[in-house]
This record gives structure tokens, C-alpha cells and sequence, in this order.
């Protein structure tokens, strides 16, 4: 049975900004900040752990375990469906497509 946190995460947009980074006019890198109660609370906190996962993402974490931020290492192979796994697999809800096209332009 879920924590109460992990359906109050759930139910909240995980995603508001996304930070491109760009050389000579192609993506190199960006960052997903995740836009959670726990993140925002966190937000001044350093990132205390990087985990690597498939497809070119590393999530940043706080001490506490918060996830809170998504490195893309790969702009260029970011895909929806793979975004929106990495979000349902740290217990946070899904994005639209319109969320995330700015980085699926880049």
C-alpha cells in the first residue's frame, strides 16, 4: 500500500522549468529541477547523491532521499515515454508531451 507521501508526490506536476544548455547551436546537456513539496523544501539543500539511469539520465537526491532534479546527458535521445518512466519510477506523476518540448526540440 502507497505512503501517504508517495500519493501527495504523485498527485503534483513534477515538472515546471527545464534549463538547456547549448554549443554552438546544438544541446549538449539539461536539467529537469523536479517540482515537489519535498523538492522545494530541499531546494537550498545540496545534491547529496547522482544515480545514473538508462537512456542518458542521472537523478540528483537529497541526504533524505528526495529526488530533486534530472540530469539529461543526451538531449538529442530524450524521448516522452522514457521521461515519463523515470517519473512513475521515482513515484512521481506523469508530463504531457507539451511539458517536455522544448527538450524534445533541442
Amino acid at each position: 500500500m502507497p505512503t501517504k507521501t508517495a500519493n501527495r508526490r504523485s498527485a503534483e506536476p513534477p515538472i515546471r522549468d527545464i534549463e538547456i544548455n547549448y554549443r554552438d547551436g546544438k544541446a549538449y546537456a539539461a536539467y529537469i529541477p523536479l517540482e515537489t513539496a519535498e523538492a522545494r523544501q530541499n531546494a537550498r539543500k545540496r545534491v547529496y547523491r547522482s544515480v545514473p539511469h538508462e537512456g542518458g539520465y542521472v537523478v540528483d537526491f537529497t541526504r533524505t532521499g528526495v529526488p530533486i532534479g534530472i540530469e539529461v546527458t543526451a538531449p538529442s535521445a530524450v524521448t516522452h515515454a522514457a521521461v515519463n518512466r523515470l517519473l512513475t519510477s521515482l513515484g512521481l506523476s506523469k508530463v504531457s508531451r507539451a511539458v517536455l518540448r522544448p527538450l524534445l526540440a533541442a
